[in-house]
C-alpha cells in the first residue's frame, strides 16, 4: 500500500495557530481508501475539509469510527464527499478511521 500524506494538506489549520490536527490517507492493495485523523486538542473540535488524492474518484462514501474518552472503536456515521473533498467534524482528543464502503 502506498501512503498519501499529500492527500490530507488540506486538513491543517491556520498557520498563526497550534496545528492539533494530523493524519493520513492510505491505499489497501484491494485499492480500498482509508484516513486515519487524529484531534489532539482536548478542548476545541477541528472542522475538517479534506481534499481526496487527485486520481481518486471525486465521489466516495467512508464510515466514521471513533476512539476518545467516551467510544472504543464506535461507529459513528457515513458521510461522502463532493467533488473531491469531504467535510466533517473531529471531535475534541480524538482518533477517527475512515474506511471506504461500497
Amino acid at each position: 500500500s502506498e501512503a498519501i500524506t499529500a492527500g490530507v494538506k488540506g486538513i491543517l489549520q491556520n498557520d498563526d495557530e497550534i496545528n492539533h490536527l494530523f493524519g493520513i490517507a492510505l491505499e489497501t492493495p484491494s485499492n480500498q481508501k482509508k484516513f486515519v485523523l487524529v484531534n489532539d486538542n482536548p478542548v476545541k473540535p477541528a472542522d475538517c475539509i479534506i481534499k481526496l488524492p487527485s486520481y481518486w474518484e471525486k465521489d466516495l462514501s467512508f464510515e466514521i469510527s471513533i476512539v476518545d474518552r467516551n467510544n472504543l472503536n464506535q461507529k459513528k456515521e457515513i458521510i461522502k464527499s463532493k467533488n473531491g473533498e469531504l467535510r466533517f467534524s473531529c471531535p475534541t482528543f480524538a482518533l477517527l478511521g475512515l474506511i471506504e464502503k461500497d
